[in-house]
């Protein structure tokens, strides 16, 4: 039976060639290793959060998931509160705009009065939405 000694390292008498492909590997490995660590920390879609104002008067988020996330107004106010993270802010921000130009659809308005409040034409039937 052979016996093992944990406490001394193992080597391998390969010759001085093998070893050093060996430590580039090993090197080579560890790079790719923490490269993917890296990667797996940022955060995906595009690494930002955008928002704007759409032609409903609705916000949309952009960044958060594959598709946008659109909200009102008032949903927006209720969901983010007084975060102060860089996605609250960025949408936040797109809400200030939305106010400053009269763009901004509440939750229960409907497509006639937000027409009438903001002077925009009613949309046609049939016609997609943007």
């Amino acid at each position: 039976m052979t016996t093992i000694n944990k406490s001394a390292p193992a080597t391998v008498n390969m010759g001085a060639v093998a070893e050093e492909t060996l430590q580039q590997k090993l090197d080579r490995l560890e790079l790719e290793n923490a490269k993917l660590k890296a990667d797996a920390e940022k955060p995906k879609f595009g690494g930002g959060v955008s928002a704007k104002v759409s032609q409903q008067g609705a916000i949309s988020a952009f960044g958060i998931q594959s598709f946008p996330v659109t909200l009102y107004h008032n949903q927006w106010m209720k969901l983010l509160g007084e975060s102060t993270t860089p996605a609250a802010l960025a949408i936040k921000g797109a809400i200030k705009v939305g106010e400053e130009t009269k763009t901004l659809r509440l939750k229960d308005e409907t497509i006639e009065t937000y027409c009438a409040r903001t002077g925009k034409p009613m949309p046609k039937k049939g016609a997609p939405r943007a």
